[in-house]
């Protein structure tokens, strides 16, 4: 009634001067129900909603009084007269809401409700435009909080703040809610009623210890600012949707991991001499003459079963190029050339051939690491597998066999599938996971070289070697910190293997320098390992295409560890 009392005044002596509006703001939580589909779910989430917003929002912008429920339920609730509803009713020029984290309470309470807590404001804008008659709203407060010791890196309150408006847009393009406005809450770090000083929630920092209590822009003021100025959102640096085709020759292709090679053909009838009778005696077996002899065929890649399959599939899918890899540890069990499979040699090159029937390229990895045992022979796994620098050598050499046996049916090689996660596998130290990669490194400059001098020439291909290469942007791009660690990601996830091959023959120094910094704060003891002035010569320029697996982008944030 107070309201209601203060609305008529100024509508009746103000605002006919004036022309202004006014309202109520009204706070509430949105919540769904356990069980969508559960009627009495959706039920208690009704009460719920009418008990914190309808209690006000319905005398005001529906009928006059309080829900009906909510009457029913409480007995000792004021009536109000019929003269005192009409007096209520619609004091408001719009509706004003918050919508904030001290609408919420305590969500363990919830589940045993059947009701769950949501973030989602469209959704509530939607619940307000049903039951109110779509009236004209304005998000009179709304926002986030950050734990009392963040300063102005609030990088959560920018992605809250984002989510928040970006539903309010949603509303308004998709739903047709009639939002007019949008109030960020607050402008200042202050007191936050019962969190005190325990949280903040100002757009600029405020050091309360301090002498003069500073005001300074945090993110989320940066971005609410980049907000206004564009008044939404707009990708300003991504490429829009373009409407072009590749050129003729680009390739279309498809990869998988190791290829299991048949090590005995299937369909190994032809190869038999011997003809069988079948079922003579009525008991449905093959049966053995004697004394016949058959010519039999020379083995065929057909023999093969599983060849024919994958022909199918690719046949399909009209692909241009199809990627498999090799596998190391069943072409050469002994890690060396003292024992070599040539059946799965064979098999291997049965898959080539008839792909290329299909005028389909074969695009063959060496080594595809997959496991936990690397995918390498057993031998040298046993000798300390790629922290022994004679794993390189046996690469070499189990690279010019695939050369030799290969190359004159294949024109693009990848040595080594994603060296730069092996880190995984590694992750006793960390230089032990350097020294690794470094061996790694040195083993596809040596296979490269070794195509490039011998093979090359006549088998007209081209090598490389694939990185995992997923992108990275700094969580929060108005900070500093932030961009910094981004850039070091890239340069400690891609650059780390792609600056020796494609730029210097080294390391990024950005690495070296970090490492070395990292180890004067007596925060690390690891060592990168160095290259001598012939390994660089060996690996610079050891590719002759960038081949990058990309699945994702990354948003990476500065978190600094042991209290630096």
């Amino acid at each position: 009634q107070a309201h209601a009392k203060v609305w008529h005044n100024y509508r009746e002596h103000f605002q006919p001067h004036q022309k202004g509006m006014m309202s109520i703001v009204l706070g509430s939580h949105w919540i769904e129900p356990n069980k969508p589909e559960d009627e009495l779910d959706i039920s208690k989430c009704q009460k719920s909603m009418e008990r914190v917003l309808g209690w006000f929002a319905k005398p005001i912008h529906g009928d006059g009084d309080y829900p009906e429920e909510l009457k029913n339920e409480f007995s000792f609730l004021p009536r109000f007269t019929e003269d005192e509803k009409n007096y209520i009713k619609g004091t408001a020029d719009f509706f004003a809401f918050s919508f904030g984290p001290n609408n919420f309470k305590p969500p363990n309470t919830l589940p045993k409700m059947g009701q769950n807590l949501s973030l989602n404001l469209r959704e509530v804008l939607n619940w307000i435009k049903l039951e109110y008659n779509s009236p004209r709203i304005l998000i009179a407060e709304n926002g986030w909080f950050t734990d009392s010791h963040v300063k102005t890196d609030d990088t959560t309150a920018i992605y809250m703040m984002k989510n928040f408006i970006n539903k309010v847009l949603q509303a308004i393009k998709y739903d047709d809610v009639d939002v007019f406005g949008y109030t960020a809450w607050s402008l200042l770090d202050g007191f936050e009623w019962q969190h005190a000083y325990n949280i903040r929630r100002g757009l600029f920092y405020v050091d309360f210890k301090s002498e003069k209590k500073e005001r300074i822009p945090k993110s989320s003021a940066l971005y609410y600012k980049q907000i206004i100025r564009e008044n939404g959102f707009f990708p300003r640096e991504s490429t829009p949707s373009l409407q072009a085709q590749f050129s003729c020759d680009f390739s279309w292709g498809i990869t998988e991991s190791v290829l299991k090679a048949e090590s005995v053909a299937s369909s190994p009838q032809f190869c038999d001499s011997s003809l069988y009778l079948w079922n003579v005696t009525g008991d449905g077996l093959l049966h053995k003459v004697e004394g016949v002899k058959l010519k039999t065929r020379p083995a065929q890649c057909t023999d093969f079963v599983s060849i024919k399959k994958q022909l199918d599939l690719l046949e399909k899918m009209k692909v241009t190029h199809y990627r498999f890899a090799l596998d190391w540890s069943l072409i050469l069990p002994n890690g060396d050339l003292s024992v070599v499979n040539r059946q799965v040699l064979r098999y291997y090159r049965c898959v080539i051939s008839e792909v290329l029937k299909l005028n389909v390229q074969s695009m063959v990895t060496l080594y595809y690491p997959t496991h936990t045992y690397l995918g390498l022979p057993g031998p040298l796994l046993k000798t300390g597998g790629w922290l022994n620098q004679s794993t390189a050598f046996a690469f070499q050499d189990y690279a010019a066999l695939c050369f030799r046996e290969l190359g004159d049916l294949v024109k693009l090689w990848i040595t080594i599938n994603e060296p730069n996660q092996l880190s995984n596998v590694y992750n006793r130290s960390s230089n032990d996971t350097y020294r690794a990669a470094h061996n790694l490194l040195i083993a596809h400059a040596m296979a490269w070289r070794t195509y490039d001098e011998q093979y090359r020439s006549f088998q007209d291909g081209k090598v490389s070697l694939s990185l995992h290469s997923d992108w990275a942007e700094p969580a929060n791009p108005y900070s500093e910190s932030h961009s910094k660690a981004a850039s070091r990601f890239l340069q400690f996830e891609i650059g780390w293997f792609a600056n020796p091959i494609f730029k210097t023959g080294d390391y990024p120094a950005t690495m070296r320098e970090y490492i070395g910094f990292k180890n004067r704060k007596g925060l690390s003891y690891t060592l990168l390992p160095s290259f001598t002035s012939e390994e660089k010569q060996l690996i610079k320029g050891a590719a002759d295409f960038y081949a990058l697996n990309h699945f994702t982008t990354r948003f990476v944030i500065h978190e600094p560890q042991n209290g630096s």
